[in-house]
């Protein structure tokens, strides 16, 4: 297997006499383990590395395992650890994901490829490199520092919600304009910058284009399957299953916004697992009985107006970008103002008062197309097939063929 370049951005291309080496093998060794790697079992944490090298050496990169200070995040499928490049010393982020390479279409080579057309902008990390081996695929990219997941322990400061809101208000749009949804919008995929004024948004892993056909759609329930993205900060057409456009990133967005100012949203709930055919519906039902009037409780109108604005949008219908923009910067200035130059203001405040928990009464059973079944609403069983396992799986060598055609005509237009 051989990395092939295009600026600073590596990609894979399959070929027998050339591979990327694990444990700096010989180029030929790709699927041999080094002696020492054959013991890890039994060697000390701090002493287990990888390193991931080309051919001719020109991208080269340790790994510390077992280290806390080397494990920058984790998340559903994959965790993040420090490296350092071997040969310009240079830090970076890498991202780690298990997938034999028999597996047609990697996880994170579709995400370093979105990454790839989406460089350029303030809110989007740079992307350094992409590996596969026989088992894992990485991602090297810049180090970026905590979640605003992890910041937010408690409720926010107005300013500094309207701060991230502007910010990743921004980088959505640069997204949404590339003809791509991210669908997954969430506080733990946005990610302070080392510059401690800035946020980044990360996790494209899920990310498709926005199509020219009318939205398809699936029943979750029926079909027992997840819906798409995180089930407590999706939009409602992702638990009606039908297909996100713009407007299902800039809910996800208000649902954010919101939890931050609040300290809290009305479905999340110790006692609801997300990850059930229940906890999905009620999840569901519980969103779809509120408005954004409801949910902005005394702080300002515009958040409501945020909210109510992305459910409103159609499916292929642009969001009006300046506009969002310039309200939620007149709100700010509303409030005192700001220096976009200031350092985030991660002061943590009291937060509101939980609603009491949406009662699942008989009357109510069936709210926004959510069909309720006895069968499903007495069983917890986890839901085990992920929305985009089937549906984008499948189309995914279609979603590469159009990333290529992006790339090609922005390389022509350059």
């Amino acid at each position: 297997m051989e990395m092939t370049f295009s600026g600073s951005y590596a990609d894979v291309s399959y070929n027998s006499d050339k591979c990327i080496s694990e444990k700096i093998l010989s180029p030929k060794q790709l699927v041999q383990e080094s002696p020492t790697a054959k013991s890890d079992i039994s060697r000390p944490a701090e002493t287990k590395e990888l390193e991931i090298q080309k051919r001719e050496s020109s991208l080269s990169y340790c790994i510390g395992y077992g280290v806390n200070k080397c494990i920058l995040g984790r998340g559903g499928y994959s965790m993040v650890f420090k490296g350092e490049d071997l040969n310009s010393g240079q830090i970076v982020a890498i991202k780690k994901f298990r997938f034999p390479l028999r597996v047609e279409r990697p996880f994170l080579r579709h995400e370093s490829r979105v990454l790839q057309l989406l460089q350029g902008h303030p809110a989007i990390p740079k992307l350094y490199g992409y590996g596969h081996l026989e088992h894992f695929e990485y991602i090297s990219m810049e180090v970026l520092g905590a979640s605003v997941e992890d910041k937010a322990t408690k409720a926010l400061t107005v300013i500094t919600v309207i701060r991230i809101v502007e910010q990743t208000l921004s980088a959505l749009k640069h997204v949404h304009k590339h003809g791509l949804v991210h669908r997954d919008i969430k506080p733990g995929n946005l990610i302070c910058s080392i510059d401690p004024s800035k946020i980044m948004l990360i996790d494209f892993n899920i990310a498709g284009p926005m199509s020219s056909d009318p939205p398809k759609g699936y029943n979750p329930i029926k079909e027992k399957r997840h819906i798409m993205g995180t089930t407590g900060w999706a939009s409602l057409n992702s638990h009606r299953g039908i297909d996100l456009g713009p407007g299902g990133d800039l809910e996800s967005l208000a649902y954010t916004a919101l939890f931050l100012l609040r300290g809290n949203l009305p479905w999340f709930d110790d006692n609801i697992d997300e990850y059930t055919l229940r906890g999905q519906i009620i999840v569901h039902k519980a969103k779809a009985a509120v408005s954004g009037s409801q949910l902005v409780l005394d702080f300002p109108a515009d958040f409501a107006y945020f909210l109510n604005y992305s459910r409103r949008l159609d499916y292929h219908q642009m969001p009006d970008y300046d506009a969002l923009e310039d309200r939620i910067r007149c709100l700010g200035k509303s409030l005192g103002g700001y220096s976009k130059d200031d350092p985030l203001d991660w002061t943590t405040v009291s937060s509101v008062k939980v609603e009491p928990q949406i009662a699942q009464s008989s009357s109510d059973r069936e709210q926004d197309g959510v069909e309720y079944d006895e069968s499903i609403g007495d069983n917890d069983s986890k839901v085990h097939t992920n929305s985009y396992h089937a549906r984008d799986i499948d189309c995914w060598d279609d979603i590469c063929t159009w990333l290529s055609g992006c790339q090609r005509h922005a390389a022509y237009r350059g």
